[in-house]
Formats: structure tokens, C-alpha cells, sequence
């Protein structure tokens, strides 16, 4: 355990950026499942799930490369189900 006033601090504040992560990354996953199985409504559920690999993107809580494979995947599906 830390023993100076800042590092204690320092604990607590990377604990508490730890949550907001896994929240974000938690909420992306499911909204990626979401648009992925979505059969009514893709085009909604593709944009929200977008939506929110973008703004994880943007707080660096994801890679950017690895929003451009969500966004990329669920542009597939969009597309392959407006031909179909």
C-alpha cells in the first residue's frame, strides 16, 4: 500500500478511470452484439454501436484500429442485408 499522500490519490484515481473503461468497453461489446444479431432495425442498431466505438476510440479506452474492424464488420452486415 502506498504510503505518500499523492500516490494514494493516484491509486484512487486510476481505479476510478479503470471502471469508466471497463464500462465503455463493456457497453461497446454489447452494442456491437446488439447491431451484429439485430434482424429489425439494423441500420439503427449499426449507427449506435458506431456511435459508441467511435467515442471509445476518441478516449483512447480502444484502439482506433480496432474501432475502424467494429465499424468495418457491422458496415458489412448493414450492407449485406440491404442486397439481401
Amino acid at each position: 500500500m502506498a504510503k505518500i499522500k499523492k500516490a494514494k490519490k493516484m491509486i484512487k484515481v486510476h481505479e476510478t478511470k479503470r471502471k469508466r473503461n471497463i464500462r465503455i468497453k463493456t457497453e461497446v461489446k454489447s452494442r456491437t452484439k446488439k447491431a451484429a444479431a439485430a434482424t429489425e432495425n439494423i441500420q439503427e442498431a449499426v449507427k449506435t454501436a458506431i456511435i459508441k466505438a467511435d467515442k471509445a476510440a476518441a478516449k483512447k479506452v480502444i484502439h482506433k484500429n480496432k474501432a475502424a474492424r467494429i465499424k468495418s464488420k457491422l458496415m458489412k452486415k448493414l450492407h449485406r442485408s440491404k442486397t439481401s
